[in-house]
C-alpha cells in the first residue's frame, strides 16, 4: 500500500461516521414505557377529586332544575351537557342562529344568578364576623 491509496482513510472515515450515528440514536433513544408515559402525562383523578367532581356536578343539575323556565333547563342540558350542536336545538326548539345565542346569553346569566346566590348560602355559615 503507497501513501497515495485512499483505503485508510476512507475507513478512518467511515468509523468516525459510524461511531457520531451511534452516538446521536444513543442520545435520541428513551428508556420510558409507553404506559408510564400515558399515565405521567394524564394521571387518574384522585378520590377527592373524583368525590369534588361529583358534587359539583350535582349541584349543577340542581342549579338547572331550579331555572324558571323549561326553554333554558333545555338548552343549557343538551347544549352544554349533552353537547348537541346547535343546528340540532334550534331546529327542535324553532329559533334561528341569533336568537339561539340571545337565548343561551340569557340561560347562562340566569344561571350564573342561581349559582351566586347559591355561592353566598354557602359561605354566608362559614364566615366570622
Amino acid at each position: 500500500m503507497s501513501w497515495l491509496e485512499p483505503a485508510p482513510f476512507l475507513r478512518g472515515t467511515a468509523r468516525n461516521l459510524l461511531i457520531a450515528e451511534r452516538r446521536k440514536s444513543a442520545r435520541r433513544r428513551t428508556w420510558g414505557d409507553s404506559g408510564e408515559l400515558a399515565a405521567a402525562v394524564a394521571p387518574a383523578p384522585s378520590p377527592l377529586q373524583t368525590v369534588l367532581h361529583d358534587e359539583e356536578a350535582r349541584i349543577v343539575r340542581e342549579l338547572i332544575a331550579e331555572l324558571p323556565t323549561d326553554r333554558d333547563r333545555q338548552l343549557l342540558l343538551r347544549f352544554y351537557v349533552g353537547e348537541e350542536d346547535k343546528d340540532t336545538l334550534c331546529a327542535d326548539l324553532g329559533l334561528d342562529s341569533l336568537h339561539f345565542n340571545r337565548v343561551l346569553f340569557r340561560a347562562r346569566r340566569r344561571f350564573k344568578e342561581l349559582m351566586e346566590r347559591f355561592q353566598k348560602r354557602q359561605g354566608a355559615p362559614g364566615r366570622a364576623g
